[in-house]
């Protein structure tokens, strides 16, 4: 019996089974690493959303010339903390230079300028995480807007911002 072949066979078929087994695990993590990515920029463009909607106020307020109450600067900031954490831990998203950008940068010279750029953020961010749900919510809208304008128009969907506001 050759010893040297048995035993190279035997290397050969230990390192093919750890080689395969390396392989699978890479692919393995590498797959559970972009669902964790996408659960989190999921829960990012819920955030943002979230952000956008209270930060209408600074706009508006701006807008009137108007101070923005406490409570509304409290949530804003609350809610730009939680997105800021998220985003933290998941600095790889392809988002995270125009998140950053939202939640810190000083250069917007209006509200409504920083309002504007996260409502074209949520849109991009809306296309990739839930592109059927903002297509169809997208129809939705249109057609709130003619019922909006209506006299003594009253929001009853629970989750709408305005149902939220009571306005």
């Amino acid at each position: 019996m050759d010893y040297v072949s048995v035993f190279a066979g035997f290397v050969s078929g230990v390192l093919l089974a750890l080689a395969g087994a390396w392989i699978n695990i890479s692919l393995s993590k590498r797959s559970q690493d972009k669902s964790a990515l996408k659960a989190a920029e999921y829960e990012m463009y819920l955030k943002l959303n979230d952000l956008y909607n209270w930060y209408f106020w600074y706009s508006t307020n701006e807008l009137h010339k108007r101070d923005t109450p406490q409570d509304i600067t409290d949530a804003c900031h609350k809610i730009a903390v939680e997105l800021a954490k998220l985003l933290h831990e998941n600095e790889e998203t392809e988002f995270a230079q125009e998140l950053m950008k939202t939640l810190y940068d000083e250069s917007y010279e209006t509200y409504d300028q920083r309002w504007k750029h996260m409502s074209a953020l949520s849109e991009k961010m809306g296309s990739k995480v839930v592109p059927v749900h903002r297509q169809r919510l997208g129809q939705i809208s249109e057609a709130n807007i003619h019922l909006m304008a209506q006299e003594k128009f009253v929001a009853k969907a629970p989750a709408s911002s305005r149902f939220k506001m009571g306005i």
